[in-house]
């Protein structure tokens, strides 16, 4: 559709797919539409939230969210589940901590260790969070592009992003599990998801924050009051149709009048009204 058919169509805010004409004020006049009451800006936080939703949920899959230093390129690592650590053995550090295992030279970490450690555990429930609350906040803001939120709505979703990525950071308190104590962590591959997906949460929090207010709507009265239009094909080509009055007088042989007024609409309907003036009546119109 041509551009100077759709602004003579919705004043240049565009039109349903199925042919109905969208307002502008947030007023759709036929089939479904979505004229964005919020702009197109709102695409961005919504876009943003979805991808920052996959990385913190594939961030709660990789087994090795660090992994100790000097062994970034091998199997060693730690993640959120408790049987997700495998480490190196190390010399022990002294006798009196080499006579509590059974290994009489070197340090060999356990999976009983990181199961029962506070900081993963800590760590895994922020993860868990972040994944929950951001997918119901990611679902609960799609709707953003075609209808209008009210500023409650909005403030709301704004809480739910900041506290989603607040416990997307709060994963990196991993690195103060038993297991980095030993090895000295880096970051590994779950670690720089995690960090991806900390600061998309970032940029959709502000995107929300700038999202503006709807544009007032109007009522469907006011949206077919005054010039109604639309656009149908006509010949291969877009032509633009407008509501058309017809007034017929007629004057009878008795001097009544028969004023008749055809109304076409848009659509091919057409309303008809009918007004009879008889002699007496319009002799009493002259009178006065």
């Amino acid at each position: 559709m041509a551009m100077e058919d759709e602004e003579a169509c919705c004043g240049g805010d565009g039109c349903c797919s199925a042919g109905g004409c969208c307002a502008a004020g947030g007023c759709c006049r036929g089939p479904s539409c979505c004229n964005m009451p919020h702009g197109k800006f709102v695409l961005f936080p919504t876009i943003t939230l979805t991808f920052a939703f996959i990385f913190s949920m594939i961030t709660l899959m990789i087994p090795r969210f660090v992994v100790p230093a000097g062994h970034q390129g091998s199997y060693y690592g730690a993640g959120f589940w408790p049987y997700s650590a495998n480490g190196p053995n190390v010399p022990y550090s002294n006798q009196e901590d080499a006579d509590q295992y059974d290994y009489p030279d070197y340090y060999y970490f356990s999976y009983d260790q990181h199961e029962n450690d506070v900081y993963r555990k800590t760590a895994m429930s922020f993860g868990l969070v972040a994944s929950i609350v951001g997918m119901g906040t990611m679902i609960g803001l799609w709707p953003i592009t075609c209808h209008a939120y009210n500023k409650t709505a909005r403030r709301t979703i704004f809480l739910l992003i900041f506290l989603t990525m607040v416990s997307q950071i709060f994963t990196f308190l991993m690195f103060g599990t038993e297991y980095c104590n030993i090895y000295s962590c880096k970051v590994g591959p779950g670690g720089g998801i995690s960090i991806v997906a900390s600061i998309l949460w970032i940029a959709g929090l502000i995107g929300v924050a700038k999202i503006p207010a709807a544009k007032q709507k109007q009522q469907e009265a006011s949206c077919n009051s005054a010039v109604e239009t639309a656009v149908v094909p006509e010949n291969g080509r877009a032509a633009t149709i407008t509501k058309t009055t017809t007034t017929t007088e007629m004057t009878h042989s008795d001097g009544s009048k028969v004023i008749e007024t055809v109304t076409t609409h848009p659509n091919g309907s057409k309303t008809v009204e009918r007004t009879v003036e008889t002699p007496s009546v319009l002799a009493h119109a002259v009178e006065k």
